[in-house]
């Protein structure tokens, strides 16, 4: 550690300013740019004619009828199930016992949701969105049925 060989010529040191203008140049022209700025105007003598309450935005739901209201609901349940159900899957700690009797509630709704949504009007966007739902819950109740996660 003592034999640390010394180094013989000695490096000129590094000149910390940039190329072009020095630090105080640019803090100069910086503080003269602020300065040069107007200010704001004052809006205290403005008069305000009359304040309203901001009206919503019309989104085109105002004519859902009582059993679309219901598919939806149903539909974003049995969603909120397959999320349960993918998350007992996924854990490695649970078992396929502990997922069945979430599989069979998934059954039980997408069931009800398919039942539901023979009401609707077959082209509607709610209904095809409701049918693949119960159809995607189908498809995992079979996959489970068939042993694709043993």
């Amino acid at each position: 550690m003592t034999k640390i060989s010394y180094i013989s010529k000695k490096t000129p040191p590094v000149d910390p300013a940039p190329a072009g203008k020095s630090q105080n140049d640019l803090f100069q022209t910086t503080l003269n740019r602020t300065l040069e700025c107007k200010p704001a105007t004052d809006c205290s003598n403005l008069k305000c004619v009359h304040l309203e309450e901001i009206q919503p935005i019309h989104h085109g739901f105002d004519n859902i009828t009582d059993q679309e209201t219901t598919v939806f609901c149903m539909a974003d349940h049995l969603l909120d199930l397959l999320d349960q159900y993918s998350g007992t899957i996924q854990d490695p700690c649970k078992t396929l016992k502990e997922a069945e009797p979430v599989l069979k509630t998934i059954r039980a709704h997408a069931d009800a949701l398919r039942k539901e949504t023979q009401f609707l009007e077959p082209g509607s966007t709610l209904r095809i969105i409701a049918d693949q739902c119960s159809l995607t819950a189908h498809i995992e109740c079979f996959k489970f049925d068939r042993g694709d996660y043993i």
